[in-house]
């Protein structure tokens, strides 16, 4: 059963982990649904809703794309494709940072769309969630020109989960949504 969370304040956008962090310190930010992080205020507890495996999205124009997966090192030397702030980018560099290089980054951009054709025309290459990847399949990108590729070797996953201040007083609306994503 799906609460009716008709009045909740939602508010969606694309902002850097450091953004959101500053929020909850501030007080600006009740709730976030975000990756893990080990730098949230100690006022904010982050419980895990969901893991999200890792794609890359491979254009046409690079070696490996008639592999059935890509390995993190095949990425070392391929240029990167990402969005300037947010989970993407965040997780861009971390992922490339633990595969033990740092990504070469061409382009960045707030725009998925712009992204998209960049991929498309061949430059390079950007990581995806698998539920981003159900988005791109439904998108009008031609996916003809790309590829979407399992990451192995290692596989890469991402936890998303809602962070919420421990000790803030919600109103019914907010305790509704609390109470849908424990479930």
């Amino acid at each position: 059963h799906t609460p009716d969370l008709t009045g909740l304040p939602i508010r969606q956008g694309v902002i850097s982990m450091e953004e959101i962090i500053r929020g909850f310190w501030n007080g600006e930010l009740d709730m976030a649904i975000i990756p893990n992080s080990d730098n949230l205020p100690n006022t904010v507890e982050w419980k895990p809703l969901l893991s999200l495996r890792i794609f890359a999205v491979i254009s046409n124009e690079l070696p490996f794309i008639h592999n059935q997966a890509v390995s993190l090192s095949d990425l070392a030397d391929v240029p990167f494709i990402c969005n300037t702030v947010g989970i993407n980018h965040d997780m861009t560099v971390s992922f490339c940072q633990y595969g033990g290089f740092t990504p070469h980054i061409i382009y960045e951009s707030s725009n998925s769309l712009s992204i998209g054709r960049w991929l498309e025309e061949g430059r390079g290459v950007s990581f995806i969630s698998s539920f981003d990847r159900m988005t791109l399949e439904e998108s009008s990108y031609e996916t003809n020109k790309v590829h979407v590729l399992p990451i192995e070797n290692p596989e890469l996953s991402i936890e998303i989960g809602i962070a919420r201040q421990i000790d803030k007083i919600y109103d019914s609306e907010k305790r509704k949504f609390l109470s849908y994503s424990e479930t």
